[in-house]
């Protein structure tokens, strides 16, 4: 939902901030989706992903909000369980995944 602009959101791996800050392209109301590839060489063991929505906006009603949605974050191609979210306030959400085999 892109209410007055669309929605800024960050990302980071383990606290470490990637890409800077982002701007959600797509329509969610269109069905279409961004994606966005974080690459990284991490350490064997759990890590999270935090996606942190940083322009939540209210007008009062359901047609004037802005919201981040999330569709999923996959790693080394197998989904990240819990990955689907819709970030309706401004704030930080975090994703845990685990790294088997690492790349080194």
């Amino acid at each position: 939902d892109a209410w007055q602009g669309s929605a800024q959101y960050t990302i980071s791996v383990d606290g470490v901030p990637i890409n800077g800050t982002l701007t959600a392209q797509a329509s969610h109301a269109a069905g279409e989706v961004d994606t966005v590839t974080v690459l990284g060489n991490w350490a064997p063991g759990g890590h999270v992903l935090t996606v942190n929505f940083l322009n939540d906006d209210w007008g009062g009603s359901a047609a004037t909000d802005r919201n981040l949605y999330l569709e999923g974050a996959t790693y080394n191609g197998a989904a990240v369980p819990g990955s689907t979210a819709m970030l309706g306030m401004a704030g930080p959400q975090n994703f845990a995944f685990t790294d088997v085999n690492p790349i080194g």
